[in-house]
């Protein structure tokens, strides 16, 4: 996988993007909900892989989808940030 540059910053990302918004779990529009166990694995398996660029909102499930993230990220200094 290629990386760009984010903007005019120094930082280099994926050139694909994963989205968040299921990981909020919303039932009504997904027809399915997930779990936090589940959302967290998932985060963890996006930056093992290639992906260093992620899409969240605290709009996605009132902020559901942001929580994973944040959870992974403060249990394990440095996923997410790559050099």
């Amino acid at each position: 996988m290629t990386t760009k540059q984010f903007g005019r910053t120094s930082l280099t990302v994926s050139d694909v993007c994963v989205g968040t918004s299921a990981l909020g779990s919303f039932p009504a529009q997904y027809g399915y909900e997930v779990d936090t166990e589940t959302a967290v694995a998932t985060i963890r398996r996006v930056f093992e892989g290639p992906f260093t660029f992620i899409d969240t909102s605290n709009e996605y499930g009132g902020g559901e989808s942001e929580n994973p993230q944040a959870s992974l990220q403060s249990n394990q200094p440095g996923v997410g940030k790559r050099q």
